[in-house]
């Protein structure tokens, strides 16, 4: 009896939370697969225009948004009406550089995972869902709730689960590409001297902002009236009016005016980029440079929009593994990759949030000490 008033418990209040969200372009079973958007290095690439990946993006020109997109749809010609959606960069004056391929990914795996939980939460299951490189398999889990601890699971804060998770997700894949692992792309080649691979992109200046800034209108367009995709494209213009994107023009000259500031010309490397972003806790504000050409484009000051990094726990008030959270299945090479920087995975090999303070603060230290060995950092 017990069992079967709880289940009846449960679906009221999942039949409440999902008069908040249609789902509609966004497929159940969660599917997304395959590599990420193509991303953008914080430095000028030979390979961006042959590749026509990226580049600076106009921010009136976004496209539709496209729900798991590239890799999955990538041939398949986009609906009469709609223009296929747009990757690249572009400068704000309250947001610093967005990577759009980071925005878009973390917005979808934010709605993926805020349909999964409006779904699954509290009911002891756990759920594959975005798998990259460095894992054998990634998965939701969602381990079971009393009927008193969902009913505190008010609509605001699945809302706000769903962006944590999300953006946790967004920190393995920085994880995983410091590990040279093949994330959005190919495995690492050879040119010459130069050892190319994703690792010159991991944790880019740009891309925590990008990540959270994605997640947070993933969720608002997954639980708004609108189809997802309608709802991204209109959510996604809007914030970048807000936040004061310049056109490519602008971008490229506040990027121009960072060389050998934040970045260094050359092969795309591990070497190139000269600034970061390791911040994974508290309330993040964007990196906004200094400078003649930031004033010229925004102005004497610009107030940065800032961002609250939820975890599950603080929006909760429960541990993360009694509500819910992001696992990890490290592959042998990520364990080993670990265990170069002095951090362990669990006694069954999973990687969770839990270690994110044992992986990204030694990440944070190798390329502190590492990195100026090898080339001289300029003042700024």
């Amino acid at each position: 009896m017990k069992n079967l008033w709880l289940a009846g418990t449960l679906t009221v209040i999942f039949s409440s939370f999902g008069a908040y969200a249609t789902f509609d372009g966004i497929p159940a079973h969660h599917p997304i697969r395959g590599n990420s958007r193509p991303c953008c290095n914080f430095v000028p690439s030979p390979f961006t225009n042959v590749l026509k990946l990226s580049g600076f993006a106009d921010p009136t020109r976004l496209g539709t948004h496209d729900f798991g997109s590239f890799v999955r749809k990538k041939k398949m010609a986009p609906p009469a009406g709609f223009e296929r959606e747009v990757f690249g960069s572009l400068y704000s004056c309250r947001g610093g550089f967005i990577d759009l391929s980071h925005v878009r990914d973390n917005a979808d795996w934010a709605a993926s995972i805020y349909r999964a939980l409006l779904e699954n939460l509290g009911r002891g299951v756990t759920v594959p869902i975005h798998k990259e490189g460095g894992s054998e398999a990634t998965s939701l889990v969602l381990p079971a709730l009393s009927a008193d601890r969902m009913a505190a699971m008010t609509p605001e804060k699945i809302r706000r689960m769903a962006v944590a998770l999300a953006f946790d997700l967004g920190e393995f894949h920085e994880i995983a590409t410091s590990f040279t692992m093949a994330v959005s792309g190919p495995p690492i080649f050879i040119i010459g001297d130069y050892i190319v691979n994703e690792r010159s992109s991991a944790f880019s200046v740009e891309d925590a902002y990008s990540n959270l800034l994605g997640g947070y209108l993933g969720v608002e367009a997954a639980a708004s009236a609108l189809p997802y995709n309608s709802a991204m494209t209109k959510l996604l213009a809007e914030r970048m009016a807000e936040i004061g994107a310049l056109k490519p023009e602008g971008t490229k000259d506040v990027f121009e005016s960072l060389k050998r500031i934040w970045w260094k010309p050359g092969m795309p490397t591990s070497r190139q980029p000269r600034k970061r972003n390791f911040q994974y806790e508290g309330v993040m504000t964007p990196k906004l440079p200094v400078g003649k050409a930031v004033t010229a484009r925004c102005g004497e000051t610009s107030v940065p929009h800032t961002l609250e990094i939820p975890t599950v726990s603080s929006v909760t008030g429960f541990p993360d593994q009694e509500v819910a959270y992001v696992r990890i299945k490290a592959d042998r090479k990520f364990l080993r990759k670990m265990a170069k920087i002095g951090a362990k995975a669990d006694a069954n090999g999973y990687v969770t949030r839990a270690q994110f303070d044992q992986i990204i603060p030694r990440i944070h230290d190798f390329w502190e000490t590492k990195i100026p060995e090898l080339d001289e950092f300029p003042t700024e």
